[in-house]
């Protein structure tokens, strides 16, 4: 699946920061909506409870069922953006970002109402649009190349993913994503159901997504990836006896080509999926210079 013009979605996201005087993150949310001439309601929230509020806006058969789905709403006819305000600070900014998007890009003004929910906010969704609309809250989140910048000066690990997380005001989640598809150091990032399943008689933690650097993939390029780990492998030691919350380290075998690879796992549990950022043994984890993070 790839973009229609990402060059474009580039170029938009870094016009829109300019305009709205962004140097330094956190991104300023509000600057970014008021710019783009739409406001945030704040007395609306996406949730049944405003079934007939949003009856006159949603032209859906099921309303309560795509309320209780709905994570943004952009109404073009008011120039408003509803998000639920039930999602957490870090889900909220992105949404609101994605729905900003879909106003800031010219070729996207075409429709009157962009509803979006977790399928159209996921990596896989297949709408071009709705990718599109992705790209851009990534971009204007962690403000392009400045999030990488800022990666580059701390050491290599899910300690410096928690703390440009709290930076950039972001989900760890996404900032995990940035982090490793931005480095240019070799890393790999497995996002992994919360809780593991029985199959054939063996607990498993499925595999939701991956994310790799490309010198990752320069390093490792025939090495199978996993669509599944088994809950017995000794880095889920401590998560199979109590809910994880804080960061852990564990070693990690990569076998390619049939020559064994040490790596170090770092994981954290997000309240909804176990994250695992592999690091090669041979990495080191020195930072280029020492951050010194400002409070806006």
């Amino acid at each position: 699946m790839t973009l229609v013009d990402p060059d474009g979605v580039h170029e938009v996201a870094r016009a829109l920061l300019a305009r709205a005087g962004v140097t330094a993150p956190p991104t300023p949310i509000d600057d970014l909506v008021v710019c783009t001439g739409l406001t945030l309601s704040p007395h609306i929230s996406l949730d049944e409870r405003n079934a007939e509020y949003f009856a006159g806006i949603l032209n859906v058969v099921h309303l309560r069922s795509a309320l209780r789905k709905a994570m943004g709403i952009l109404n073009r006819r008011t120039s408003e953006i509803y998000t639920n305000a039930a999602m957490n600070p870090a889900k909220n900014n992105f949404v609101i970002l994605h729905e900003v998007g879909h106003q800031a890009m010219p070729w996207q003004r075409g429709l009157a109402m962009h509803y979006d929910d977790t399928a159209t906010l996921s990596d896989d969704t297949h709408n071009i649009f709705e990718r599109e609309a992705n790209l851009f809250a990534a971009d204007t989140l962690f403000q392009l190349e400045r999030f990488a910048t800022d990666a580059a000066d701390l050491p290599l690990g899910l300690s410096a993913v928690l703390q440009l997380a709290g930076r950039y005001r972001a989900s760890v989640h996404a900032s995990l994503r940035r982090y490793v598809e931005s480095s240019f150091r070799p890393c790999f990032a497995f996002v992994l159901s919360g809780q593991p399943i029985l199959q054939a008689d063996a607990a498993i933690y499925p595999v939701v997504t991956t994310h790799e650097s490309p010198e990752f993939t320069f390093r490792f390029p025939t090495w199978t990836r996993p669509q599944q780990l088994p809950a017995a492998h000794p880095m889920f030691a401590r998560v199979s006896r109590e809910k994880l919350i804080d960061m852990e380290y564990a070693e990690f075998t990569l076998v390619e080509d049939g020559t064994a690879h040490d790596a170090i796992a770092h994981l954290f549990y997000n309240g909804h999926h176990l994250l695992v950022l592999l690091i090669p043994r041979d990495i080191t984890g020195r930072a280029r210079r020492r951050i010194v993070q400002t409070r806006r």
